[in-house]
């Protein structure tokens, strides 16, 4: 949709600056989206969304300036480690909610409720900054009427969002959902070479059960978020931001990384980081799931 950069001017706080790209700018539809994009994080005032500074255009280029958060996002982490503490866990699933919450619970400016839908919940679009807040950010494909393109990751959309390309706060609920499975096990939910074998374990087999080495409470709530049927889910985000979770633990519960299935005995150590990524290279060496010999890389056995 558009590209992004970094700016600073003088000695103010850094800001995200994003603009359409040339060729997008031209089709009305794209720019359209692109303003629209603007105007719903604006009315969003909530600490755990990336807050909106400025819309504005010059020589007719669009650009939004939003809020620099300080850390990386939540896919990075996941992939590359370390891995996460049901603490870190824990906060996904706070501030994920309270970020929904207040875009599903949003006024218009006669103060009549018009939920915002984000439709594209993902480990892409969760910032994990280091003040220790999680925020989320992008709602390109934002509605507010639950109606219109799908839009999100076919991974992360509710089977409803699939199947009848409609969705309500009960879809971004499942969305999240599926985020915290992705954090609890450190893989992808639903892995598949084709997008319409995605969409088939999406709508008819659903999120697998989490292992029971993953804490009670926690196998409870994902459940329950990703229900095929939305019926079936939470009435509100509030029952989720409120649902007894375990906390001051920092048991790894992340599994083995689909990366690692990637790691061949016998790499150079160049090879292997360019595989599996320097930060987690090094967590397999300090947990002795990997070592080196003159140069190379093995696993353990």
């Amino acid at each position: 949709m558009g590209e992004a950069w970094l700016a600073r001017k003088g000695d103010a706080p850094p800001v995200v600056l994003k603009r359409v790209l040339r060729g997008l700018a031209e089709r009305k539809e794209s720019l359209d989206r692109f303003i629209h994009e603007a105007r719903v994080v604006a009315r969003l005032q909530d600490p755990c969304i990336a807050r909106m500074l400025e819309l504005g255009e010059v020589n007719g280029e669009w650009f939004i300036a939003m809020e620099y958060v300080e850390g990386g996002d939540l896919q990075s982490r996941i992939e590359n480690g370390p891995a996460l503490t049901l603490d870190e866990v824990r906060r996904v699933a706070l501030d994920g909610s309270a970020a929904l919450l207040a875009a599903h619970q949003a006024r218009d400016a006669a103060g009549r409720i018009t939920p915002v839908i984000h439709r594209d919940v993902s480990p892409h679009n969760l910032l994990m900054g280091v003040d220790g807040r999680v925020r989320l950010i992008d709602f390109g494909v934002a509605s507010l009427t639950g109606e219109g393109e799908s839009g999100g990751k076919y991974g992360y959309a509710a089977p409803e969002q699939l199947l009848e390309d409609v969705a309500d706060p009960r879809s971004d609920q499942y969305s999240l959902g599926v985020v915290l499975w992705e954090c609890l096990m450190g893989k992808p939910c639903f892995m598949a070479e084709e997008d319409v074998e995605v969409i088939r374990l999406v709508t008819e087999v659903g999120v697998p059960a989490l292992p029971t080495s993953v804490p009670e409470a926690w196998r409870s709530l994902v459940s329950k978020m990703t229900s095929l049927s939305p019926a079936d889910r939470f009435t509100s985000l509030h029952d989720v931001h409120e649902f007894p979770l375990p906390v001051g633990e920092s048991v790894k519960v992340r599994g083995r990384s689909r990366r690692l299935s990637l790691l061949k005995d016998g790499m150079t150590l160049e090879e292997a980081e360019a595989v599996v990524g320097a930060a987690l290279l090094q967590s397999l060496f300090d947990s002795g799931q990997a070592r080196v010999e003159d140069g190379h890389v093995f696993k353990k056995s």
